[in-house]
């Protein structure tokens, strides 16, 4: 995703925000991520992208086989149609752009 800001109204990212280009379904598969957000001290991790029921559910697994706490950011991916999305939204941790900038 080249520009995020883009694909959500109301997102602002900074230089600091860890992005990962990747070739896998999973974000952390081949990719130096694990490493970038321990480095970084991470523990939870929001997550926006495409094929919400596919590629973020499988990121969003993997993360915490990793020990990290995710979370899908609300009206933040897309998927094949909006009942995945749905679906996605419903199973995992999920929070919303005004709670996340409030955090910040």
């Amino acid at each position: 995703m080249e520009d995020p800001e883009a694909f959500v109204d109301g997102l602002k990212v900074s230089d600091s925000d860890i992005r990962v280009h990747k070739n896998e379904m999973n974000s952390f598969l081949g990719t130096d991520l694990s490493r970038v957000l321990r480095e970084a001290g991470a523990e939870c991790i929001v997550l926006i992208g495409l094929v919400a029921h596919l590629c973020v559910l499988s990121t969003y697994y993997c993360a915490i086989d990793l020990g990290f706490t995710p979370f899908i950011l609300e009206g933040a991916t897309a998927a094949t149609d909006d009942a995945n999305v749905e679906r996605v939204e419903a199973i995992c941790r999920t929070v919303s752009l005004d709670r996340l900038s409030v955090a910040r």
